[in-house]
């Protein structure tokens, strides 16, 4: 409302040309003081009868008697039971005086104040099953995966190794036999298993030999293996040969190495 006064204030201080803003609407002075008087005076005048309500709203029910179809006599109940001998004798049972008052069965004392608590302390509580964080299962397809893929591996470089390269491990008999020191140095010359080879080796390698005369006959080297043979002993003179058995080590120099 003030703000509404300023705007009109300054309005008119302004020489404004537009019109005043009016209610177009109007009520008589005192209107809303008698209003709730006279609405209950209209609608008491217009209140009727429930039995005249009813006649409009349903003329059967409107008709139909209020008085209740079925009576008894004043004090029928009253009169019946007086007439009722075994309701109201005082006769005492036999079989009741012969039953005793004391109850047959009976419960310690505070006993149902302890139950709760004692069958809650017999109750079998299942233990909480225990999941492993990894299953075994699980475990053994890691480990057959594992054993499978080194399977692969080893033979995949087994397979795909240069003919050129020695193997990675080569076992050889303990036994020194003839065949056993040329497989455990295939990769070197005939000099240089002599030279590096020590005199028990030798010794052994002598015993180990067989030695049968009458086979070596029959056995004798076809022509191919004495030709090779003697093409590889053409080339070695008899001082390289006294030279190479003077650098062979004795018994004592293997001692000193040892030492």
């Amino acid at each position: 409302m003030d703000n509404e006064n300023n705007i009109q204030d300054e309005l008119r201080n302004l020489e404004s040309g537009l019109p005043s803003p009016k209610n177009p609407l109007s009520v008589p002075e005192g209107y809303f003081d008698g209003l709730a008087a006279s609405i209950l005076a209209r609608v008491k005048e217009q209140e009727g009868s429930a039995a005249s309500e009813l006649q409009q709203l349903s003329p059967f029910l409107a008709g139909l008697s209020r008085q209740m179809p079925y009576a008894v006599p004043q004090d029928y109940f009253e009169q019946n039971l007086s007439a009722l001998p075994f309701v109201t004798a005082e006769e005492r049972s036999v079989v009741l005086e012969a039953v005793g008052r004391q109850m047959p069965y009976s419960v310690p004392e505070g006993y149902f104040h302890r139950l709760p608590d004692q069958i809650l302390a017999n109750l079998v509580r299942p233990k909480a099953k225990v999941v492993p964080f990894f299953s075994r299962t699980w475990a053994r397809a890691a480990v057959a995966a594992a054993i499978l893929g080194a399977v692969l591996f080893g033979g995949y470089q087994l397979l795909n190794a240069p003919e050129g390269e020695p193997p990675l491990a080569t076992t050889y008999p303990t036994a020194d036999t003839l065949d056993n020191l040329v497989a455990r140095n295939e990769n070197t010359s005939v000099k240089e298993v002599i030279k590096n080879a020590s005199t028990e080796e030798i010794d052994a390698f002598i015993q180990n030999v067989p030695y049968n005369p009458a086979k070596l006959q029959e056995e004798a080297l076809p022509p191919a293996a004495g030709t090779e043979l003697a093409n590889l002993l053409k080339d070695v003179s008899a001082s390289e040969m006294d030279a190479f058995l003077e650098q062979l080590p004795t018994g004592d120099d293997e001692l000193m190495v040892i030492d």
